[in-house]
């Protein structure tokens, strides 16, 4: 089975621009880990926008099952100052996943044939 790999960092914001900011953050650590062959997960991809369909405690508890489903969690933009992002860091220390601060940590640790 492929090792899949959680994107973490901040997605709420005071205003649209920086939401939108901290959505194109992560979209580059998502494509840079695709690119170089390793199987991501990017939430902000995949509920960009989508906060009226739900409450904020259903996106954070969204975040903490699909960490709980991947193999290593790489932490991106300004991480520590996300409720969620520490959430999820907290929950992949807990039950021993790899924890990787930026792409860089990440790729260099794992490989594509790791992953595949």
């Amino acid at each position: 089975m492929s090792m899949l790999v959680y994107v973490a960092g901040p997605y709420r914001a005071k205003e649209h621009y920086e939401v939108l900011q901290n959505i194109r953050a992560a979209e580059k650590v998502y494509d840079l880990l695709t690119a170089n062959g390793i199987y991501a997960y990017c939430p902000h991809v995949h509920t960009a926008f989508k906060n009226g369909l739900a409450d904020d405690a259903f996106w954070l508890a969204h975040g903490l099952e699909m960490v709980s489903r991947c193999d290593a969690i790489v932490l991106t933009g300004k991480w520590q100052q996300s409720k969620g992002s520490m959430a999820e860091k907290e929950l992949a220390e807990r039950i021993g996943m790899p924890v990787f601060d930026g792409a860089g940590e990440c790729l260099t640790t794992l490989t594509p044939e790791e992953t595949v």
